[in-house]
């Protein structure tokens, strides 16, 4: 049985290594559970902006989005951006991604987004494929990114 549901705290193990799966397949991110971890600590304490949503098949996380939501000016609303979206390896190919997915779109509704972004790496075959089936458009955009200094989050 496979169900979605809000993560906990107690589920940052299992998010953390969901994540390292993630970085592992995108270039430009290097695992680092850490960091890692204090992200996904930070997205539940900010509850009213973020939400992590997992999927469970049979009573372990199999996945999770983590969904961030902003306001934008071209709409005129609210917009979800979907930070982060993995199916374990081992749960892949049984329709969970879609259901996950399907959550997602719930939450965001929900929320009052009137639309939702994700970013892919473009080398990333599968993910590509995924989310066009899931209803995404590819945008002619180019993300940029600056790194700034790291503040000291734990003081």
């Amino acid at each position: 049985m496979t169900t979605t549901r809000s993560a906990r705290k107690t589920d940052l193990p299992a998010l953390v290594r969901l994540l390292d799966q993630l970085y592992t397949v995108e270039p430009q991110f290097a695992p680092d559970r850490e960091k890692q971890r204090m992200g996904l600590e930070m997205s539940l304490a900010h509850e009213k902006f973020c939400r992590i949503i997992i999927i469970e098949n049979e009573r372990k996380v199999a996945g999770m989005a983590n969904v961030q939501f902003s306001v934008s000016t071209a709409n005129g609303a609210w917009s979800a951006h979907i930070d982060d979206f993995i199916i374990d390896h081992a749960h892949r190919g049984k329709g969970l991604g879609r259901k996950l997915m399907g959550s997602v779109f719930e939450e965001a509704t929900s929320f009052g987004a009137t639309r939702i972004t994700v970013n892919a790496d473009l080398s990333n075959g599968p993910a590509m494929e995924f989310y066009r089936k899931t209803g995404f458009e590819t945008m002619n955009l180019v993300k940029h990114q600056k790194p700034l200094p790291e503040l000291d989050l734990q003081s």
